[in-house]
């Protein structure tokens, strides 16, 4: 009789045991995936703000949806060289940026092309 009940709790320590590393494993890859929207938007939303500023040299930002996300764009700076602060939150994750934006001149062809990348998170 002692040796079921200890088989019994061993099968129920061992069962327990899996149940939390299962739900841990989901937890963790949920983070991940709020970490990966965050930064994928970040990023969409500071080739907005170029494509924005390309075409307003006097764009300093707003609002920028980004699928169901928001983001947020600060543009600082005056004539060939401006700062692009970028921040956007997942959840519980924010992924932040700031980017060094250069303007370039080729012919009658212009743009604005990141000169630096400087990343925050915040889980």
């Amino acid at each position: 009789m002692v040796t079921i009940i200890i088989i019994g709790v061993l099968v129920l320590t061992m069962g327990l045991a899996s149940s939390f590393m299962g739900q841990t494993e989901v937890i963790i890859s949920g983070a991940l995936d709020r970490a990966h929207r965050a930064r994928e938007a970040v990023s969409s939303c500071v080739d907005e703000a170029l494509n924005r500023l390309r075409l307003d040299s006097t764009y300093t930002g707003g609002t920028v949806p980004i699928g169901t996300l928001n983001c947020t764009v600060t543009v600082s700076g005056s004539g060939a060289a401006r700062t692009i602060a970028a921040s956007t939150t997942d959840g519980d994750y924010t992924q932040a940026v700031t980017v060094g934006a250069a303007f370039r001149q080729n012919g009658s062809a212009t743009s604005w092309e990141i000169s630096s990348w400087v990343e925050a998170n915040f889980p």
